[in-house]
């Protein structure tokens, strides 16, 4: 009996050759015992999507089995759905697509796997915890839900823009109070935060400088970058050259939100403890590898 061929995912993005998600499905895929072959998929570039969606519905027919959506397509992924879950939905944005007929349905695992990777790897809980979060685009929304969902005592969000903080707060109308928007000299007046989110991207900051300010912290504040890097991110050099000593950036979040979109398209969630162990994050890390 001949082999059968291996289910085909993909990620989809533009660019794309930066992308680790093979590296972190290939191991799943060794673990779990499920043959799969994962690959990069660059789509091109239209105004409107419309590209992006005949890229998408290509690979479907031809039999694809699941994508996973990076820059700058995930706002398209979710407005060409067929359906979405109620993650993707508050996101505005899908980083995970599973084929149904003459379509797909558009899930969003970024704040599970922000959550997870917040709690396994670094033994915190956004519970009743003060967390201020730097940003208000789509990586921000991505795990705003998610975080709301732990019950934090209180989630300020601080950006440049206050009307495009204001708006992301609106996409989350049951969290009453729970959302505040602050300035940046606002920052110092609010009790010490437990947690500091970095959710800016490394091309906005080049753009506009340093968009961070210190704000009220204590010795057990912990900041977090949602950007990966083969170096120090800019935020976790930034929160050590002002003296803080826990610091991560969001690489454990990628293999996090990995595993729950593996486990949307296989119902197995994979054990990810191997693939945060030092010898599998420093090949994540190799120079080859460039930011997200």
């Amino acid at each position: 009996m001949g082999c059968m061929n291996p289910l085909r995912y993909a990620v989809i993005g533009n660019p794309i050759a930066h992308s680790l998600s093979p590296l972190i499905h290939e191991m799943f895929s060794r673990q779990t015992g499920i043959a799969l072959a994962y690959e990069r998929l660059k789509a091109p570039l239209s105004d409107d999507g419309t590209l992006f969606r005949e890229k998408v519905m290509q690979f479907f027919a031809e039999g694809g089995k699941g994508l996973n959506v990076t820059a700058p397509f995930k706002s398209f992924a979710l407005s060409f759905s067929a359906c979405a879950a109620e993650n993707a939905f508050q996101a505005g944005a899908a980083n995970t697509l599973t084929p149904l007929s003459g379509g797909w349905r558009a899930d969003n695992t970024d704040g599970i796997g922000f959550i997870r990777d917040l709690y396994r790897q670094w033994g915190r809980s956004a519970e009743k915890a003060r967390i201020l979060i730097f940003g208000a685009g789509g990586a921000v929304a991505g795990i705003l839900g998610e975080l709301l969902a732990q019950k934090p005592t209180e989630i300020c969000l601080c950006n440049r823009t206050e009307d495009k903080a204001l708006a992301l707060k609106r996409r989350f109308p049951d969290s009453g109070e729970k959302i505040t928007i602050l300035s940046l000299p606002q920052l110092l007046l609010r009790e010490p935060f437990d947690l500091i989110v970095n959710g800016i991207g490394v091309r906005a900051i080049d753009q506009g400088g340093i968009p961070w300010q210190i704000p009220a912290v204590s010795d057990n504040t912990f900041f977090y970058d949602m950007v990966y890097s083969s170096a120090e991110t800019p935020f976790v050099a930034w929160a050590r050259t002002q003296g803080m000593r826990h610091a991560c950036d969001g690489l454990g979040m990628l293999i996090e939100q990995a595993a729950e979109s593996f486990r949307i398209w296989h119902g197995v969630l994979p054990e990810t403890a191997e693939l945060h162990m030092s010898t599998f994050i420093e090949l994540l890390r190799a120079p080859t590898n460039k930011e997200k």
